[in-house]
């Protein structure tokens, strides 16, 4: 057990090597990290539309089968419009971006408003959210921006992940070196 603990701790620290140029590649290159997020949402559609159009017709007999080859049927259809359409998705998916941020805005608003008069806070919260909601009527009305915000956001998760997958690998390191020498202490 020990020896899988320990073992490769460089090839955790390459993963995280990778993942901050791929974070890098993801802040330089927004519109083209949208389209691509753009097409493996219309790939997930289309092949989880094609796999329940599959399992209905290899299941057992139910009272909602035709219900559920419908459903199917219409999961590869939109699948297949979003695939052939990547502008018309990409501009979907930023529509629906900025729509999850117009919902925060309006719980930030709603939160600041209520709070305003207990906490001096309060007012930052209002700000909170109007400047959230600039940012969401920006991201909904302009492609450019929201592939910005949605690259901003991938991106920084990416870089957080691969700066912890390095972290990790020093620590992986340093603690397979401390049980070592207490192994050979005993010995």
């Amino acid at each position: 057990m020990f020896k899988l603990l320990v073992r490769k701790w460089w090839v955790v620290l390459l993963q995280g090597i990778v993942l901050l140029f791929l974070s890098y590649y993801i802040f330089m290159n927004p519109a083209t990290v949208l389209s691509s997020v753009s097409i493996w949402f219309g790939l997930l559609v289309f092949i989880s539309g094609v796999l329940a159009l599959l399992s209905s017709f290899a299941g057992d007999k139910s009272e909602n089968k035709g219900f559920q080859i419908l459903w199917s049927l219409v999961a590869v259809v939109f699948g297949f419009l979003l695939l052939t359409n990547v502008l018309v998705t990409m501009k979907a998916i930023t529509l629906l971006f900025g729509l999850w941020m117009l919902a925060g805005a309006v719980r930030f608003l709603a939160a600041g408003w209520s709070i305003k008069k207990e906490h001096s806070l309060g007012w930052l919260v209002i700000l909170t959210g109007a400047l959230s909601l600039i940012a969401a009527i920006m991201v909904m009305t302009d492609l450019g921006t929201a592939a910005f915000g949605i690259s901003v956001l991938l991106g920084t998760q990416v870089l957080i992940s691969g700066i912890a997958l390095i972290i990790l690998a020093f620590v992986k390191k340093k603690v397979a070196n401390v049980v070592r020498s207490k192994i050979a202490n005993r010995n």
